[in-house]
């Protein structure tokens, strides 16, 4: 994949940057089409079963579809005045149309992922939403790299993958639990008490969505499409960096939903201290693979990805999640404690933060300053959260004895230094790279693997 993304940038860099923003934009309204829905799956769930658990996901799929189709007539309105362009054959083309199939597929995949998620059953929808749609990415990249089909058929092909994932989900579904999907659009019982908690969950959880989002919307505003696709290519990695991380926090979720809330907090903690070091350890592990192999990946790119803008704008995003990795379980305990109520002033205060830094950094850093001031906003959020928890709850997601082993991770960062001229050995820099990259890859997973044996890790990935 390396190799075949720059060739969507040789002739119209905007057109690949529209796409993004089109995603981007799916991703903002996503939670106010969901209208908190998932959170509530995972909370509610567990406190029914059989028809009362059907009556509760009709319920929720109820308000799930009034959000849907209120998110649908904002953007329309929004997109008159605002349209997104693609230029095809010379002609601009207005391509917010296909924000409609991707924001009903991610809406309801995030719906019946959560289900999925208060059952355990997290393979099917990781495999979906990481591997499945990083496999169709790739066909797709490949046939328009090699000229088989035009940007027009790229397009449609590229926006195909969610709904295919989504559809993909729903069959899994009905097979395993097609006996608590009798719909019946009715008021739940105790309707009063989920609304209540979506009342809180939904401006919360949509402010945290626009911190994550807000950076790309600005890139483009500010200074153009063809900066969002150069951009697009550090949240590729930060796609990527996240993915055990995200697989992890919908599991942590599911068993903080039922475990927080029935044990006291000294059974709890040894869950809580494993799912936390797992979250670390991941992202860290992950994080180091990457930047070791940095300069080699930005000559396999070329001059218009081997700018340190690019280079520097993955490091410091990546920076940033790590550090908010030490702190990001506790955003689960928040949202299953009674304190609740305050992640939406937490939430708040960083999109204010955000938002200001944006202004102030991207017109002098470009991509690098959107970068700085997301990067901020996650080491900020997460670490007043943890201190908030630490004073309600006296929680500490790490405990010392885990420093050790992040320190010993963080000595395989020594691989970045080993000379690039030992590498050097066929004369081409696209194959001394590969080379290079192997070779550091290698010695890095030795090492991870001595450190995983050494220390034995294995206990914090046995919940």
């Amino acid at each position: 994949m390396l190799f075949i993304i720059p060739g969507l940038f040789d002739a119209v860099p905007g057109n690949y940057g529209a796409l993004l923003l089109i995603v981007n934009y799916a991703g903002l309204f996503l939670i106010f089409s969901s209208l908190a829905t998932p959170l509530s799956v995972i909370k509610f769930s567990p406190l029914y079963s059989g028809k009362e658990r059907s009556e509760l996901l009709s319920f929720l799929l109820s308000i799930n579809t009034i959000g849907l189709l209120c998110s649908f007539l904002v953007f329309y309105l929004y997109s008159q005045h605002a349209p997104i362009f693609i230029t095809l054959e010379g002609e601009q083309v207005n391509i917010s149309y296909f924000f409609y199939p991707v924001l009903c597929s991610i809406t309801l995949f995030s719906f019946f992922e959560s289900y999925c998620h208060t059952l355990l059953k997290v393979a099917v929808p990781a495999f979906l939403n990481n591997t499945f749609t990083r496999f169709w990415f790739f066909a797709v990249l490949l046939l328009y790299y090699y000229e088989t089909i035009g940007f027009k058929t790229f397009t449609y092909l590229y926006f195909g993958q969610f709904i295919a994932s989504f559809l993909g989900l729903l069959f899994f579904v009905w097979t395993i639990k097609k006996d608590e999907f009798r719909f019946s659009f009715k008021l739940h019982k105790d309707y009063k008490t989920i609304l209540k908690y979506m009342l809180y969950a939904l401006p919360a959880t949509s402010v945290a969505v626009i911190v994550t989002k807000i950076d790309v919307v600005m890139i483009g505003r500010i200074l153009g499409e063809a900066e969002v696709a150069f951009y697009g290519y550090a949240i590729y990695f930060m796609t990527v960096l996240l993915t055990p991380k995200n697989i992890l926090m919908q599991t942590a979720r599911s068993i903080f939903s039922k475990n927080f809330q029935t044990q006291s907090l000294q059974e709890f903690q040894p869950q809580y201290h494993k799912i936390s070091f797992a979250f670390i350890l991941t992202t860290l592990s992950i994080f180091i693979a990457i930047m070791i192999n940095m300069n080699d990946l930005m000559a396999i790119l070329g001059d218009k990805f081997g700018s340190n803008e690019t280079k520097y704008a993955i490091f410091i995003l990546g920076l940033g999640r790590v550090i908010e990795a030490l702190f990001v379980s506790n955003y689960a305990v928040l949202e299953y404690s009674k304190y609740y109520k305050k992640i939406l002033n937490f939430e708040v205060g960083s999109l204010i933060v955000v938002v200001v830094l944006n202004l102030l950094l991207i017109p002098y850093w470009g991509i690098v300053g959107a970068a700085t001031s997301s990067a901020c906003v996650f080491i900020g959020n997460g670490l007043l959260k943890s201190i908030f928890v630490y004073r309600k709850l006296r929680l500490i997601p790490i405990e010392k004895s885990s420093l050790v082993i992040i320190f010993s991770v963080l000595l395989l960062c020594g691989l970045y230094f080993l000379p690039s001229g030992i590498f050097q050995l066929t004369g081409s820099t696209i194959y001394d790279a590969i080379l290079s990259i192997g070779i550091r890859s290698l010695c890095f997973l030795l090492g991870l693997f001595g450190i995983f044996k050494y220390f034995k890790l294995q206990r914090f990935f046995s919940l």
